[in-house]
């Protein structure tokens, strides 16, 4: 794939985006969305059409009224027709260019306008039952070979492997919901501690007046009745208005312009292997 960063315009609106030109399969591989219209086919790549796949702010800030399909947006000089838009994503494509600021464009359409550039990214999703760890050596040193670089040189070609990423993140994660499990309970435990004191004091001091009621014809259930509807109201209020307090933050914190960028839903992904050099 070829990735490069320039303006788009639509009459009066511009925006600079990151232009993605890459092949059809992209599209399955990177678990797109769409919103509306199409990706790009085999044969957008083979007839080296002039369309555009348009990621969600592009359309935002290009068509307000949300209909691209059909249109057509300007990049360097050229039209390219719009086929399809994406879904609103917080994923991160390329080296870390968030999807909704990305558009692809077929790999063919670009190389007639710039031939002589060369690929710097390569993405690769291996068969189910395949080694990856000897897909990745091997792979490596045919692009080696094919450079006239040393076979053993490890630095020259990195690569990225989408599912250990997706493993480590997913057991981060799993691990940090344990930990948060301990300190609920241990929270709930101290809880319930502290309100079967408060009880008890409440209890003792109401000595005198559990004695007159029962003198006046309460049975014990009554006693016992009474005090446990009033320590479930005290904890159902307090257990509303933290749940109450929590999604308020929660929803303040996700109002935040920046917290997107920090964030990657990990979902179904599909796995493959991303190349640079």
């Amino acid at each position: 794939m070829f990735q490069y960063d320039e303006k788009a315009w639509k009459d009066d609106k511009q925006g600079c985006y990151s232009i993605q030109a890459v092949m059809p399969v992209y599209g399955a591989m990177s678990g797109f969305s769409l919103e509306q219209g199409r990706f790009l086919d085999p044969l957008d790549q083979q007839h080296a059409k002039r369309v555009i796949v348009l990621g969600n702010k592009a359309i935002e800030q290009l068509f307000p009224s949300r209909q691209a399909v059909g249109q057509s947006v300007k990049i360097a000089g050229l039209s390219y027709q719009v086929i399809g838009a994406l879904k609103s994503s917080m994923s991160l494509v390329s080296i870390g260019m968030p999807a909704d600021y990305s558009c692809y464009i077929p790999l063919s359409s670009y190389r007639e306008v710039k031939p002589q550039d060369h690929f710097y990214e390569l993405f690769i999703s291996p068969n189910p039952g395949v080694h990856r760890k000897q897909l990745v050596d091997t792979i490596r040193q045919i692009l080696l070979r094919h450079h006239g670089l040393d076979i053993d040189d490890h630095q020259q070609i990195q690569s990225y492997d989408a599912r250990e990423s997706h493993q480590s993140i997913t057991k981060f994660l799993v691990g940090l919901q344990v930990f948060l499990g301990v300190i609920g309970f241990i929270s709930l435990a101290v809880a319930g501690i502290g309100i079967a004191n408060v009880m008890l004091v409440t209890v003792r001091r109401a000595t005198r007046d559990i004695g007159v009621r029962m003198a006046l014809g309460a049975r014990d259930h009554h006693i016992l009745l009474h005090y446990l509807l009033q320590a479930m109201i005290t904890v159902c209020s307090g257990g509303l208005l933290g749940i109450l307090m929590t999604s308020a933050i929660v929803w303040a914190v996700d109002q935040l312009p920046w917290v997107a960028s920090f964030t990657m839903p990990l979902g179904n992904r599909i796995p493959c292997y991303q190349y640079w050099y």
